[in-house]
Parts: C-alpha cells; sequence; structure tokens
C-alpha cells in the first residue's frame, strides 16, 4: 500500500498545482469572486465527503431560523437536472437530491432550493422570498461566490491537516484553503475526547489557519418507520443494515451496539436507489430464515427509498430509518454564528 501512494504522489502533486492556480487568479482578483444579494453562511469541506455536514446544516438552520428569515441554498449533488429548483417536500429525489429533500422535510418553514450557479441561486431565492440570511451546503469551493462566513467541516478520524490530496489521500483541495475558514469544526468525534486530544487537534490546525477549532460529535435518535416517520419503534434483534452515504462506520458500529446486523450492504453515496434493488434488499433478509430481521438505513437513504415502495409492491419486510444529529462538545460556536448573523444579516 506504501508502493502505491508514492505512485499516486506526483498525480496529487499535480492536481495540487492546478488547485493553486485556480485560487491565485481568484485572490489576485483576476477572477471575481461577488458576495451576492444575501448574507451567507457556507458550509463547506476539504475532503470528498463524509464530514457529516448534512447533520451540521439542519444543526444550523435550528440555530438560526428562530431569529431570523433564512433559506438554504444547494447544488443538489446527484440530481439528474440542471439549474435553479425549489425543493418542496414531495419533490422527487432525482430532481432535487437526497440531502436538500431531507432537509426540506426537517425544516419545511425554511425555504430550500438547488442550483449548481450559487450566485444565481441567491439572486432567485432573494426574488422568491425575503430573506436575511442564506446557508449554502458545500460551497467552500464554489469561488465566484464570496461568502461573509466559512465553516470548514473535518472528520475526526482523519483531518484535513493529516490528509493529501487525491488521488493519494481524500482531499479535493489544498490544505492551506483552511485559512479562509471563519470557524473549523471536526466533526464525528468521540464521546469522550479529551481536552488534550482537542488541544493536540488545535494545534495542528493552527498550522493552516487562525479560525477558532471546535467539536462535534453525532447522536442518534429513535428508530422509525419510513412509512409512518412519527412512529417510533423498538430495536429489532436483527438488522439488515444498507446506506449509500460516504462513510458508514459509525453507522455500522452504532447498529451493531443495538441489534444482531446479519448483513451489511454498501452503496456508493447519493445512491439512487432503483426497484430491483429494494427487491433484492427483501430477499436478503428473507434468506435468513427464522430470524425475521428488518432493513434499517439513514435518514437520507430513507427519502429515496419512500418513493420506490409503490413500485415494489406490499413490503415483506419492515424498513427503519435512523435519524441523526449534531451535538457540539465546546462552546461557543453557536454565539458566533448568531452573533455573525445579527450583525450581518442583508434583508433582501
Amino acid at each position: 500500500m506504501h508502493l502505491l501512494f508514492i505512485v499516486l504522489r506526483p498525480f496529487s502533486w499535480l492536481y495540487g498545482l492546478i488547485l493553486k492556480l485556480r485560487h491565485r487568479l481568484y485572490d489576485t482578483g483576476f477572477w471575481k469572486s461577488e458576495s451576492g444579494p444575501v448574507t451567507t453562511i457556507v458550509i463547506g469541506n476539504l475532503e470528498l465527503g463524509g464530514t457529516g455536514k448534512t447533520p451540521m446544516t439542519d444543526k444550523i438552520l435550528h440555530i438560526l431560523k428562530g431569529h431570523l428569515k433564512v433559506a438554504l441554498l444547494s447544488r443538489g449533488y446527484g440530481r439528474k437536472t440542471k439549474g435553479y429548483r425549489d425543493v418542496v417536500t414531495e419533490s422527487p429525489p432525482a430532481e432535487v437530491g437526497d440531502e436538500p429533500l431531507l432537509i426540506k422535510r426537517m425544516h419545511p418553514d425554511v425555504p430550500v432550493a438547488v442550483c449548481e450557479d450559487r450566485l444565481r441561486g441567491l439572486e432567485q431565492l432573494a426574488e422568491n422570498h425575503v430573506l436575511d440570511l442564506v446557508v449554502l451546503d458545500d460551497a467552500f469551493q464554489h469561488r465566484p461566490l464570496h461568502s461573509g462566513f466559512n465553516i470548514l467541516l473535518t472528520p475526526y478520524d482523519r483531518p484535513f491537516w493529516d490528509n493529501a490530496l487525491v488521488p493519494e489521500g481524500r482531499l479535493r483541495d489544498v490544505k492551506e484553503r483552511a485559512r479562509y475558514a471563519h470557524a473549523i469544526v471536526v466533526t464525528k468525534c468521540p464521546a469522550q475526547l479529551s481536552a488534550q486530544e482537542m488541544e493536540s487537534m488545535r494545534e495542528s490546525a493552527a498550522w493552516y489557519s487562525t479560525a477558532p477549532v471546535h467539536f462535534a460529535r453525532i447522536d442518534y435518535g429513535a428508530l422509525r418507520s419510513i412509512t409512518h416517520p412519527e412512529e417510533p419503534k423498538d430495536w429489532p434483534q436483527s438488522v439488515v443494515l444498507f446506506s449509500g452515504i460516504a462513510d458508514d462506520s459509525l453507522l455500522h458500529d452504532y447498529v451493531a451496539s443495538k441489534s444482531d446486523v446479519l448483513e451489511v450492504k454498501k452503496f456508493s453515496d447519493h445512491h439512487q436507489y432503483t426497484p430491483h434493488e429494494l427487491r433484492m434488499l427483501m430477499e436478503i433478509c428473507a434468506n435468513f430464515a427464522g430470524r425475521d430481521p428488518v432493513l434499517v438505513t439513514t435518514a437520507k437513504d430513507a427519502v429515496k427509498i419512500r418513493g420506490l415502495l409503490g413500485d415494489t409492491g406490499d413490503p415483506q419486510v419492515e424498513i427503519l430509518e435512523l435519524p441523526i444529529e449534531v451535538s457540539f462538545m465546546t462552546e461557543g460556536l453557536e454565539e458566533m454564528i448568531r452573533a455573525y448573523a445579527r450583525t450581518n444579516k442583508r434583508n433582501s
């Protein structure tokens, strides 16, 4: 494996040079960045995925929406459409993306839209709604937009300072971009994280950014049926676990602590499920005669599975979803976000 990394390293260097040239063109003003018509908060990362942007977006909307007229703008990764689209709770996930649809269903009172051109999306949102602030999901690399407040996420198990650019590592942007963050959040931390380890990680991040470093963990909610999500469910004795997320390690460990995991089916991140795949998952459960397992998946995957139930007939196996939320382990970040929003809100 070490030899493979050595072979891939020159390609990572070349990719890094291209990225640095691109950033240099924006930093010098040769290519323009604009703020847009509404104050923005950007949630982003340097990694390819798996940093927990969706639960962090949910958390920040909860922090802000009681005090401001706030909206969410996303690229809508994985959708089969282009251009600007408003997201409603009944939107097909293939048209708007799974994560924006999940956020809309969690926050039906918040305007949610998708657009790959973030500036155009902001302009359209400002025309359609009276807004104080827009939260943008996964826009840290979108240099045409100049955001007022950038929240950079990085995972605990391999933070950006211990990672490398693709293809050698998992970074999609250079580490030096961290200096543009206004806050860094180490996500998916263990529940028992010592003050000494926090300080060590802060010292490592300080080589690349002066932004304050905060820490957050993932908390899992109660199981619920994907057809009746208002009804909490007890943990079954046996489950078949499936998901289409970038990193399923925490999910697997948590589910295994609650039930006997008979089989795990991992799909690619943002996977668009088919009726055939859903039938296949049910057949896997049927193969465990006498164990009567149920299917368990993430809330993000559940928004896509719901639309398939009518194409597979009456499901013979119960399908449950597991919601998650972010909990901050350090103080100050919520106050920092609220203070920025109050001071800089710009009513559209």
